[in-house]
């Protein structure tokens, strides 16, 4: 049997799955209406259905095929657009679950009828097919219940049939000193550090009070040990091939020529080591949603199930909105990357992986000095003053001299910040982190 006829017959099997509960599960007609979705191009979510029922047969005819992939692609855009310009709150589970049905349902077409529906100039079927479902993962989380582990599985057939990645190969580490001096913090005093992880109750009084250091804290995790992150091969392998990931294009996000791409997760890790003038940086994005086979390499600390109450200094916490009331995320870039001062409302245990960071700390009661931006922003949690910035004057002024803290991470090395603390980080070598807010 033919790779074609292979993946042909695989997609209908998928599309069985889909089907089981599509009909209670995607979002009725009145619900599309309420999430602004023209009736119109509605119909291609039941039309790619009653497609997908038939995929065995030989006698689809390929006009209402054609017609339906339109309105499956109108339904994408539109759901996209939505997604990209409400604010986060106004995001409905809804809207999330139309815009991964329809990049599911438009890719296993491609995929049920590739031998009725020719490659085009674009590119192969079954690539596209990869770079949509992607999109159901990125762009809306692929919610559902099992699709996520479909997403995930209809990429990694596609990937085996036709994207397989040659392990035998050498790889390349990324090049990251064994060691970095901390003199370019010296003028700030120094953030506590901790030699051993603090116990339960230890660990609850502190997250009151003042950010801390564990130091070593992930050194025995396979990232940093026999499934390294400093593994250009392993990263590749583990993503696979035609992954597309999001990155930011420039090293702040407060400046003028910074933008937001989707690249090729490959082609982001070449970039690392490359000074070339375009800085790409993968800030705040949950990669294991994307590449399960990373989730092994990492342990999501005890800590972040404390249930810590709100401090003092920042009464308005409350942890995440979702079942586990925990967020993870990925942060990896090169040399250089800069997250300027800014607060967020979560606890955070924040695990440097591979590199260093440098680390500036400063309590809720420093605010009136960091001249945020205006609060009709959405950077009203981030400041203008660039505490990194070697033009500023080496005399500190009091409220920082008395305030702030710092520290270079290392390998291993967990920072705890407690919420509304202002923070800024910089990358001082090519610099994997992954933050657990809770």
């Amino acid at each position: 049997m033919s790779s074609s006829n292979t993946v042909k017959g695989i997609a209908c099997i998928w599309a069985t799955k889909i089907l089981k509960d599509a009909l209670h599960d995607v979002p009725k007609p009145e619900v599309a209406r309420k999430c602004s979705i023209d009736p119109e191009i509605w119909s291609g979510i039941t039309q790619s259905i009653g497609l997908l029922n038939s995929c065995k047969r030989d006698d689809i005819d390929i006009s209402s095929l054609q017609d339906v992939k339109s309105q499956l692609d109108d339904l994408i855009k539109s759901t996209t657009n939505q997604i990209h310009t409400l604010p986060y709150y106004q995001v409905t589970s809804a809207l999330r679950t139309i815009h991964s049905e329809s990049c599911i349902l438009r890719s296993l077409l491609d995929l049920a009828f590739s031998d009725l529906d020719k490659d085009d100039a674009s590119g192969p079927k079954w690539l596209k097919a990869i770079q949509r479902v992607d999109m159901a993962i990125i762009t809306s989380g692929a919610p559902g219940e099992g699709r996520l582990e479909l997403a995930q599985e209809i990429i990694q057939r596609i990937q085996e049939t036709y994207l397989t990645v040659d392990l035998t190969s050498s790889s390349i580490a990324f090049d990251v000193p064994s060691q970095l001096d901390d003199d370019h913090i010296s003028r700030w005093k120094p953030i506590k550090r901790l030699a051993e992880p603090p116990s339960w109750e230890e660990f609850s009084k502190m997250i009151q009070e003042s950010p801390f250091i564990v130091e070593g804290y992930a050194n025995d995790w396979p990232a940093l040990s026999e499934r390294s992150w400093r593994d250009h091969l392993y990263l590749v392998s583990a993503g696979g091939r035609a992954r597309k990931v999001p990155v930011e294009v420039g090293g702040d996000y407060t400046k003028g020529d910074w933008g937001q791409e989707l690249v090729d997760w490959e082609v982001f890790l070449n970039s690392l080591p490359r000074d070339d003038g375009k800085t790409l940086y993968m800030a705040q994005h949950n990669i294991f949603n994307q590449f399960p086979a990373l989730r092994s390499d990492i342990e999501v600390p005890d800590y972040v199930y404390s249930s810590p109450s709100a401090p003092q200094s920042f009464p308005q916490y409350k942890p995440p909105a979702n079942a586990d009331q925990m967020a993870m995320n990925a942060w990896m870039g090169p040399k250089g990357t800069y997250s300027p001062a800014h607060t967020d409302r979560y606890f955070n245990c924040y695990v440097q992986v591979v590199g260093y960071k440098s680390v500036w700390v400063a309590p809720p009661c420093v605010s009136r000095h960091m001249l945020p931006h205006s609060s009709e922003a959405q950077m009203s949690n981030t400041s203008q003053v660039d505490v990194f910035d070697p033009t500023r004057s080496s005399e500190l002024p009091d409220w920082e001299r008395e305030h702030a803290v710092a520290a270079l991470l290392k390998p291993g090395d967990m920072l705890v910040l407690p919420p509304g603390w202002w923070h800024a980080m910089r990358s001082e070598s090519i610099s994997f982190s992954i933050s657990f807010w809770f």
